[in-house]
């Protein structure tokens, strides 16, 4: 199973992101467009894990003292960005780095190494991938990122760092299917 821990993103945060950036899917028509109802903050990637181990670190997270530690932790919205991924670019809207979700972030950080899990040590960079552009689309588009796109100040509401959701990604010629396993409200 492919497996991440994301955050969705509220309908009301939804329909604001999405018709504040429509503007620039006409712009750039040849970007692949996140669909709106995919919306998530991913909060660790897991890749390739067995399906044992998912249904093991679905019960350590219920489990978890999530609740009892992290209050108060917001997703609150900053600017648009763009930065180069493998073999591809990626369009993304920023989220400010609350402590609360850094703390929630090291959290589910020491719960994956305690079960034994994949965990990405790279520095927690929180944002909404919004949109998706090949390797040769990206170096010839990378101007016009820079110019029209990047560090656009986004007007939209905060929402609850919650619910945390272990989601299982299937990926397809149509696009990502993200099924979630495991809910829990913090």
């Amino acid at each position: 199973m492919r497996l991440f821990i994301g955050i969705p993103l509220a309908p009301a945060v939804r329909e604001a992101l999405n018709e504040q950036i429509s503007p620039w899917r006409v712009l750039f028509p040849r970007v692949r467009w996140v669909k709106s109802s995919l919306w998530h903050l991913t909060l660790h990637f897991l890749g390739s894990v067995p399906v044992e181990d998912a249904r093991w670190f679905c019960q350590c997270l219920e489990e978890s003292p999530l609740t009892d530690k992290i209050r108060g932790a917001t997703l609150s919205f900053t600017e648009t960005g763009h930065f180069r991924h493998g073999r591809r670019g990626v369009l993304w809207t920023g989220i400010a780095p609350d402590p609360g979700l850094l703390d929630l972030h090291r959290l589910l950080s020491t719960l994956l190494r305690e079960a034994d899990l994949p965990c990405d040590e790279r520095p927690f960079s929180p944002h909404i991938t919004v949109g998706r552009v090949p390797t040769t689309r990206y170096r010839e588009m990378e101007r016009l990122f820079r110019e029209y796109f990047s560090g656009r100040k986004l007007f939209l509401p905060s929402q609850p760092a919650t619910p945390v959701v272990l989601y299982e990604s299937q990926l397809t010629k149509q696009g990502p299917i993200y099924t979630p396993l495991f809910r829990r409200e913090i």
